[in-house]
């Protein structure tokens, strides 16, 4: 039957009824058809040559004589079509299994123990994606409406917060000069932290505390900041990227004496914002009801002091207050003798040596 359906090729079958035709091996589906047509095509040859009508050449003898009736006829052509279209499909079989395994491809052949299928382990789940969103604050039925005033030295010299109306006080060193700020916890309802950061006179404490006081601040936690007098002339990059992170729009330091205010949210955009000699920020209600503190904040000096060691205009104090001790130290007959009683003469409040020119803030 394999010769009349050309496959000359010897027939391997190994475990779990894999094929082998020569060196290739067909697949599990391909390997079941194969034997389903092969079982097919074996009982069929069976039922024609071992019919009732006895042996193979007793049925030829019979249907040439004329003595088979036209049933055992029928039934005999039937099942030689039958058989003739098993041939052709195993033949098919055949080329499609050529065209698949390639006909130049030489393949080895396989052993008992190679032909068994191993386990398949199944590919990694991919990883979670990463799901980027904005943090806001919680919303809380009736809301706080927000006052937010500042101004520079020459323009109202004021920082100050009002919730619903109410003051908020910060009572810091040299008259709350510099960064002040609140921050609101949402989810408590409380202002947290009251702060006030002299960036004036000492940039270098001021700056870096600031910068860590925003960065330890929650994501969510709302930001209301107000400069007074002076100081954000002076602001570096750390203190510029914390306030970034509560929405400020700020790239650099802004000009001297220059007011700023700002009610932003950590990992939001800013609620209000607005740059000027004097500004005002007015008509915004938190997302949380919040009520202004019944005492004041109480802010420590910083740790290196408030004493500028500059003047507006790029004035060094060290060096004037140097000039000042030389004059008075001059005769009448000195290089000097206009300021030989500079130090003797009344001075303003808070000013010391020779500085009668340059009043303190």
């Amino acid at each position: 039957f394999f010769l009349n359906a050309g496959m000359t090729t010897p027939i391997h079958v190994f475990p779990r009824g894999m094929l082998h035709f020569g060196h290739r091996r067909l697949s599990r589906a391909a390997s079941v058809r194969s034997l389903a047509l092969v079982t097919c095509a074996s009982f069929l040859l069976h039922s024609c040559c071992f019919t009732t009508h006895g042996t193979p050449r007793k049925i030829r003898t019979n249907l040439q004589a004329g003595e088979a009736d036209s049933e055992a006829q029928a039934e005999l052509r039937a099942l030689r079509s039958q058989l003739a279209e098993l041939t052709a499909e195993l033949r098919e079989l055949r080329l499609e299994f050529q065209d698949t395994s390639g006909s130049t491809q030489k393949v080895q052949p396989l052993t008992q123990a190679q032909s068994l299928p191993k386990e398949v382990k199944a590919p990694p789940a991919p990883p979670a994606p990463v799901v980027s969103h904005t943090v806001t604050s919680t919303v809380t039925a009736g809301g706080t409406a927000v006052n937010v005033k500042s101004a520079g030295y020459t323009y109202g010299d004021v920082a100050e917060f009002s919730l619903d109306g109410g003051r908020v006080m910060i009572n810091g060193p040299a008259n709350n000069r510099g960064v002040n700020i609140l921050i609101i916890d949402p989810s408590t309802q409380r202002v947290v932290k009251g702060q006030c950061y002299d960036t004036w006179a000492n940039p270098t404490d001021a700056n870096r505390l600031l910068a860590a006081d925003l960065n330890v601040a929650p994501q969510g936690h709302i930001l209301l900041l107000a400069l007074k007098d002076s100081g954000m002339e002076n602001l570096d990059t750390a203190a510029l990227q914390a306030l970034q992170s509560f929405g400020s729009s700020l790239t650099g330091p802004l000009k001297e004496r220059e007011g700023y205010a700002l009610v932003g949210v950590k990992g939001g955009k800013a609620l209000a914002e607005q740059q000027g000699q004097k500004v005002e920020i007015q008509g915004i209600t938190l997302p949380c009801k919040v009520s202004p503190p019944q005492t004041p904040f109480l802010v420590q000096e910083l740790p290196g002091g408030h004493d500028p060691t500059t003047l507006p205009g790029g004035y060094d104090v060290q060096s004037i207050l140097e000039q000042g001790a030389a004059a008075n130290m001059q005769t009448n007959g000195g290089a000097i003798p206009e300021m030989a009683n500079v130090g003797s003469a009344p001075k303003p409040a808070g000013v010391s040596g020779g500085l009668g020119a340059f009043p303190t803030r």
